[in-house]
């Protein structure tokens, strides 16, 4: 990631929260909680991109409630000022039992990535 960006001219952030972003960039980013930290952040001329990722090896709750977080997440930052895409990435088999909440949170969110096998 660090390396696209900076081919690409973009700043860059790992494990990016609010007070990293103000110190780092001077935005100001409206959050929905107070310990939120994004894998990553982007920042293309003031507007910001804002990543997260996991893996899932098992299925269960987990994999409905983070489904479900990120959805809300995705809600609140869409009219944000500041907030360019809010993108989430997301593998494992854990989601092989699991298609249910992915695919009922995927109908709310607009850019869907999805991994080929390559053999």
């Amino acid at each position: 990631m660090q390396e696209i960006c900076k081919n690409l001219s973009l700043k860059y952030i790992s494990q990016a929260t609010k007070s990293k972003i103000k110190n780092e960039w001077n935005i100001d980013l409206s959050v929905d909680k107070s310990s939120r930290q994004y894998d990553f952040a982007i920042n293309n001329n003031g507007r910001l991109v804002l990543m997260e990722t996991n893996f899932f090896l098992g299925g269960g709750s987990k994999l409905k409630s983070v489904a479900g977080e990120f959805t809300a997440l995705n809600d609140y930052l869409k009219d944000k000022d500041t907030i360019d895409k809010s993108i989430w990435i997301t593998d494992g088999i854990g989601w092989e039992t699991s298609q249910k909440p992915l695919n009922n949170n995927l109908l709310m969110i607009i850019y869907v990535f999805k991994q080929l096998k390559i053999i």
